[in-house]
């Protein structure tokens, strides 16, 4: 169980993991006032719990691997053809979505 603090915290991370993923790591610890230690203990906490990043020195920015709210997480590729069917999405989206969810007509 998490305390309103530590809860505050985790959101803080997150938020600015998803708003200013370009930040190095060094200086997302300074921004949230935390240790390096601290940082790994609440990164390891998302983790567990389905919000995993990890920063990629290559692109000089922090990645999202898993996030549980990310939109059409959720929905099957059939799921996802059908919204795109309801919001009155073109023939030729239809068709470029169907070959990429790999939906049978």
């Amino acid at each position: 169980m998490t305390t309103p603090d530590r809860h505050n915290r985790l959101l803080a991370l997150i938020r600015e993991v998803k708003r200013q993923p370009s930040q190095e790591p060094e200086g997302l610890q300074v921004k949230l006032g935390r240790s390096r230690s601290q940082f790994f203990e609440d990164r390891n906490y998302l983790q567990r719990i389905g919000f995993d990043f990890k920063y990629d020195r290559n692109r000089g920015r922090y990645v999202i691997t898993r996030d549980p709210h990310r939109p059409g997480s959720i929905l099957t590729p059939a799921e996802t053809y059908a919204l795109l069917i309801a919001s009155g999405a073109s023939a030729p989206a239809l068709r470029a979505a169907r070959k990429l969810l790999k939906v049978k007509k």
